[in-house]
């Protein structure tokens, strides 16, 4: 099982892109590692053989989680054995560096998901306010737009971006940066996620890390082929 891990952060379309290969032969989950260990174990209990599986969510605990989080991955591993790809992803605050540093070393591919870094911002504020994130629409709601709050949360995505390409590069872990492309008229370095690619320094490692390979992630992602 090849073990692929998604670098991103909320409403960043990160969910729409695992449910999306749910038609192929890869174990997609959600957030495993995250901070409310109620929410972690929804997300474990999705897949029906994790759930079916005796005392595995029941002995779940985000100490333990958190102390050995490929601990985790491997029992998740033994479990399907038949999956062709476990994919799950980490958001910035889910772990510590080192457990990172060992997500990074077990896993055979980094995905990075990035959008316009001011859609997600301004989505997750309403989404906060209402209380709810997974097929929530924020199109149609309005909020009072704090830059200094906008330039705090872009520096975090920033950062932890940045401390991931440096630990896969350290890793030799092969990465992809995956770009969601939202229209806007707004073209700033902190915002559009074009730029800010160069901007976390993601443009010097791309020839040797990066594989920008879109066609080929529709026709086949990750080389796994399509469930009949």
């Amino acid at each position: 099982m090849k073990i692929v891990t998604v670098i991103s952060y909320p409403r960043s379309g990160s969910t729409l892109l695992l449910q999306a290969l749910d038609s192929y032969n890869i174990t997609a989950l959600l957030e495993i590692y995250h901070t409310n260990p109620l929410v972690a174990v929804k997300h474990l209990a999705r897949d029906q053989s994790l759930l079916s599986t005796t005392d595995f969510i029941e002995n779940y605990s985000r100490e333990a989680a958190t102390k050995n989080p490929v601990a985790l991955i491997n029992a998740i591993a033994q479990i399907k054995p038949e999956s062709g790809a476990l994919m799950f992803k980490i958001f910035p605050g889910h772990l510590p560096d080192q457990g990172i540093t060992q997500i990074i070393s077990r896993s055979d591919m980094v995905l990075i998901h990035t959008r316009n870094r001011l859609h997600s911002f301004i989505s997750d504020l309403i989404a906060t306010r209402l209380g709810s994130w997974t097929r929530t629409r924020t199109d149609t709601h309005f909020v009072d737009f704090q830059p200094d709050s906008f330039i705090f949360y872009s520096r975090r995505i920033h950062n932890f971006s940045t401390s991931v390409v440096e630990m896969a590069i350290e890793q030799d872990t092969y990465c992809i940066l995956q770009l969601r492309e939202v229209d806007t008229t707004i073209r700033s370095p902190i915002i559009d996620s074009r730029d800010s690619c160069n901007n976390i320094g993601l443009q010097r490692y791309r020839s040797q890390h990066f594989r920008l390979a879109a066609k080929e992630a529709r026709q086949s992602p990750f080389g796994f082929p399509k469930n009949d």
